[in-house]
């Protein structure tokens, strides 16, 4: 392409001029288009344009029509109403291939998202439940404890409470039905606790997506007293938590009535209603008036001796 790689890989990175694939080897495989690119970028240079002015322009001719893009969201929102998986990787590598990753994400994945999310909310769109039954391993029901084995603070838990319909449970979210002898609200309070979670960050790994696995999730201690203490601790969280529910929204009223007590001292101050006012005490305008009146005459009588001075 007529530079270093090490340029290569910079202009990818930066600008995301090139979209190589990986063979399956493992080495970098670029295409005719980003070789188009390249030498639209290096003519780019040459005329005096910045890098980034360049790289600007050498995207900016091929940027891919509305229709497209339109095109490839439809075709990806179609393949998730039929639970073609193949399909939607089909259209996703299709678009990352001809769009890239910026395009692909703001113009394919994000409105098809948004689309599904908005079916699901309206009642169009569910699962199916032949699907569902190829899926009951991973239901989860009322009662159950759910934790959360990606993101930060790990791990965070919760119990799944009674009016959740059937529903399961999306990748790194693990379910644990507790025995007997188990109280999943106190399991949840434990491994929430600051403690669990400074001593379960050592075993956190990921740079930019921290997380756990199953066998790490599995090895988390807890302390564990008699079901009967443990229900006794629950009690005494919730009731703490609802005090602290109880101060909160007293703050919010009280913030809420200083404002508008505030705004009524102004109004009174304002229109004179704040103190005692005295009837004879001579209107504003007339205050206003009189000081005006003496300000212009000792602007006068500045200005004659000013005069006498000079003479």
């Amino acid at each position: 392409m007529g530079v270093t790689p090490e340029l290569l890989r910079a202009w990818e990175s930066r600008y995301g001029l090139t979209r190589p694939v990986r063979s399956p080897g493992g080495f970098r495989l670029y295409t005719g288009a980003d070789a188009a690119r390249v030498e639209r970028m290096r003519r780019g240079l040459d005329e005096g344009l910045s890098a980034a002015e360049a790289a600007r322009a050498a995207l900016e001719d091929e940027r891919p029509s509305e229709g497209l893009l339109e095109d490839a969201a439809a075709r990806l929102l179609a393949a998730t109403g039929r639970y073609d998986e193949a399909a939607a990787h089909s259209v996703l590598d299709e678009s990352l291939a001809a769009f890239g990753l910026e395009e692909s994400l703001s113009h394919v994945v994000l409105p098809t998202l948004k689309e599904v999310g908005d079916g699901w909310k309206r009642g169009e769109i569910d699962i199916s439940q032949e699907h569902f039954e190829r899926l009951r391993k991973h239901e989860v029901k009322a009662g159950d404890l759910v934790i959360a084995a990606l993101g930060n603070e790990l791990p965070r838990a919760c119990v799944i409470p009674d009016y959740v319909p059937p529903a399961i449970v999306k990748a790194d979210c693990i379910r644990v039905r507790v025995g007997a002898d188990v109280d999943a609200r106190y399991a949840s309070i434990a491994l929430n606790s600051r403690q669990v979670r400074r001593r379960t960050s050592e075993r956190v790994h990921g740079v930019g997506r921290p997380r756990l696995n199953l066998r790490e999730v599995k090895e988390i201690e807890i302390p564990l007293p008699r079901l009967a203490d443990q229900r006794r601790i629950v009690a005494e969280v919730e009731r703490r938590l609802s005090l602290v529910d109880a101060l909160a929204a007293a703050t919010t009223a009280a913030l809420k009535r200083s404002a508008a007590l505030r705004r009524s001292i102004l109004e009174r101050a304002f229109t004179g209603k704040l103190v005692p006012q005295d009837p004879t005490d001579e209107p504003a305008s007339v205050l206003l008036e009189r000081i005006r009146a003496e300000r212009a005459a000792d602007g006068a009588s500045r200005k004659t001796r000013c005069s006498r001075s000079s003479n």
